[in-house]
């Protein structure tokens, strides 16, 4: 199986950009196992000159005003209540927002259901502190939404990752 990525984007950036890094790690070979393809998208990312740390099996490479976090494909399956069984049509990638409070959580929930998305697994309290819920959008794309007190936004919304060596 495919490792996967969770990018965590702002409002000025466009997921396109990224689009041809992404396809690397989504090709990765096969017979490599999930450590082996999240330590190959690692270096491959730091040659591009973003850093990445290392946490409980989780990469978080801070990008410009991105946090693009490498983890495993069925660990993100089962965090997005996504069935992974390689016929629905789950492509291994979720996209996540971050947003200032738990009730922005929820008002961008309740938005996606309006609009015609389905939610995956409803918002609640996270394991790391936060708060955060998951959907599909119309294409079948994985969203998160959370609130993660613990990575702060700038007022411009870029996301910041903290140094995990101090803690």
């Amino acid at each position: 199986m495919l490792g996967l990525i969770r990018l965590h984007l702002n409002g000025t950036d466009s997921p396109a950009r990224y689009a041809t890094a992404l396809r690397s790690w989504l090709e990765s070979p096969n017979g490599t196992s999930p450590a082996q393809r999240t330590e190959r998208a690692r270096a491959f990312y730091q040659r591009l000159g973003w850093e990445g740390q290392e946490v409980e099996e989780t990469v978080f490479i801070h990008a410009g005003g991105i946090a693009l976090v490498l983890w495993g494909r069925e660990k993100l399956a089962l965090d997005c209540g996504i069935s992974d069984d390689q016929t629905t049509g789950f492509s291994g990638v979720a996209l996540a927002h971050n947003v200032r409070s738990e009730e922005e959580v929820d008002d961008v929930m309740a938005s996606a259901e309006t609009a015609g998305a389905t939610h995956t697994r409803p918002a609640a309290k996270t394991f790391y502190g936060g708060y955060a819920g998951f959907f599909t959008d119309l294409d079948g794309h994985a969203w998160e939404i959370a609130h993660s007190p613990g990575f702060p936004l700038a007022s411009d919304g870029s996301i910041t990752i903290p140094d995990f060596s101090k803690s």
